[in-house]
């Protein structure tokens, strides 16, 4: 009778040892995007917070009436100043919204889309967080984000 070794198959699929190396994979992609991710939430944070207490004051300028205690600049009126101000500030608050969600995704191997996308926003400097202190982080997370393992960490 014929050793059973001799017929064994020499692929085998052992489900326990793939899910390790699964889980052994987003723990290293976890790893590789806490550094980008965090940062990018702690400015994005506090630059949220600045933008929003920005537009809550021109809104109070505005309503208030205190815009017309103020001195006439050359040019541009004092309220459509103001209006534009705000009107900047929506839009940033906007876009760093959608930082501080894509860097949230990110950091939890969610969306790797949105976690790109995160990336991209803040290395423009005029909406970035802290206008270019989120730059670094911006590049350090693209290019994190870019590996391949990392990407196939962000479908499991």
């Amino acid at each position: 009778m014929p050793d059973r070794q001799d017929h064994e198959p020499i692929f085998r699929f052992d489900a326990e040892s793939d899910v390790e190396r699964l889980e052994a994979a987003e723990e290293e992609a976890r790893r590789r995007l806490a550094h980008p991710a965090r940062g990018l939430l702690v400015l994005a944070s506090i630059w949220w917070a600045l933008i929003w207490w920005s537009l809550m004051f021109n809104v109070w300028l505005l309503y208030s009436g205190a815009a017309q205690r103020l001195p006439q600049p050359r040019g541009i009126s004092k309220q459509s100043q103001i209006v534009f101000r705000a009107s900047w500030s929506v839009v940033m608050l906007i876009v760093n919204s959608r930082i501080l969600v894509g860097a949230r995704r990110m950091r939890h191997l969610r969306k790797h889309r949105q976690a790109l996308w995160a990336c991209y926003l803040s290395l423009i400097p005029c909406f970035g967080p802290f206008y270019v202190l989120g730059i670094p982080f911006g590049i350090w997370g693209l290019t994190v984000l870019n590996d391949p393992r990392v990407e196939a960490a962000f479908q499991s």
